[in-house]
């Protein structure tokens, strides 16, 4: 009994280990074990256009493994700290050129170089950023 249900957080890919140290935490979650039921952390984000999920199955160990854990961690550390420097190259463009998109900003970085060393972001990163950038 219980072997058909499954409870499911979903969150974005950058916001898994928060969710999965969320669910660890609850008071509930021994009991849903105790029962049968399998708990699970979904994280989607896009990759080359299509969507990729990273799941994390709490149902059968006791607690998560803290390595587990540190590297979801670091991970979406790393994530918010591209975020970061991707903001700061792009707020100068934008000052420059407040009317543009997220695509004609990151053309305008690609022109200029800045992104070096690294992959070219996505137009859906740039376009959450240039939301949080009109927010300010």
């Amino acid at each position: 009994m219980g072997a058909d249900i499954v409870g499911v957080q979903a969150t974005s890919g950058g916001n898994v280990a928060a969710r999965v140290k969320k669910v660890t935490e609850s008071q509930a979650l021994p009991t849903l074990r105790k029962a049968g039921i399998r708990v699970l952390v979904h994280g989607w984000r896009k990759v080359r256009g299509r969507w990729q999920l990273r799941e994390v199955d709490l149902s059968t160990a006791n607690e998560i493994g803290r390595a587990t854990l540190e590297r979801l961690a670091a991970q979406a550390a790393a994530n918010r700290a591209s975020g970061e420097r991707l903001l700061a190259e792009g707020r100068p463009i934008w000052e420059q050129f407040p009317r543009y998109t997220a695509k004609g900003i990151l053309r305008e970085m690609m022109k200029r170089n800045l992104p070096t060393g690294r992959p070219a972001p996505s137009i859906r990163r740039m376009h959450e950023l240039l939301k949080r950038l009109r927010a300010e």
